[in-house]
């Protein structure tokens, strides 16, 4: 049996303020959770996520692009490399379109006349 209400989507920033609350320690995970109508292992995972990945704010961006980012000429590179391979494919696709059409009319002339003369003889 299907559930017909919506599964909730929860944004980031809700999820930072809920980890973050459960950081400060004001409330409980159980009030916290019958609060927001969050499950109470949910929230500490984020807490846990929060906590893990906070370093990863206060970065150097200018370091973490070179080693995360594709560079420029290398994405033009793989561009044109993309772009070459569809044209030989259509082209391929063509030519193997045009010798399929051409044999299969070929194979009809022959097996039609080979029939007819066998048949009428």
């Amino acid at each position: 049996m299907t559930c017909k209400c919506k599964r909730r989507v929860l944004g980031g920033a809700f999820k930072a303020k809920v980890a973050l609350a459960a950081i400060r320690g004001d409330r409980t995970l159980s009030r916290l959770s019958s609060h927001l109508g969050v499950n109470a292992n949910q929230i500490s995972a984020w807490k846990k996520k929060l906590l893990s990945d906070a370093g990863e704010l206060f970065e150097d961006g200018r370091k973490r692009r070179h080693r995360d980012e594709v560079s420029d000429d290398e994405l033009f590179e793989q561009i044109g490399r993309l772009k070459m391979e569809l044209e030989w494919l259509k082209k391929s696709f063509h030519v193997r379109l045009i010798r399929g059409v051409f044999w299969w009319s070929q194979a009809m002339t022959h097996s039609a006349s080979d029939a007819g003369a066998s048949y009428w003889d």
